[in-house]
């Protein structure tokens, strides 16, 4: 199996920023989020994070699979935008997205060990 130039430049054509943000856009996040093997391999790869102190990646598994959830939550109370602050998931997701952004800040810039 020879790799050749053209081949290597056709490989790395695909990781273009609209390539990788359309296969973002065609992931369902949601449907993984209440996948009891998904949220499994996501506490075991957290655990691993914690022992390991990879305190960046275990920061974007919290803040990925917590937002996900939070954004799942959310859909399914049926907030919408236009209500704002009226109701009370939306003020939910509002508090929830700052724990989780703080959060991430800690494991990343704070926490020294």
């Amino acid at each position: 199996m020879a790799l050749s130039v053209d081949s290597i430049l056709a490989k790395l054509k695909e990781l273009d920023n609209d390539h990788i943000i359309e296969f973002l856009g065609q992931m369902q996040i949601a449907e993984y989020i209440h996948n009891p093997w998904f949220l499994g391999a996501m506490v075991v790869l957290a655990i691993c994070c914690l022992i390991f102190k990879w305190r960046i990646l275990l920061a974007t598994i919290v803040g990925l699979t917590g937002l996900a959830w939070l954004v799942s939550y959310t859909v399914a109370q049926g907030t919408d935008v236009t209500e704002g602050l009226q109701s009370n998931s939306m003020i939910f997701f509002l508090g929830g997205g700052v724990a989780i952004v703080a959060l991430m800040i800690y494991l990343v810039f704070i926490k020294e060990e």
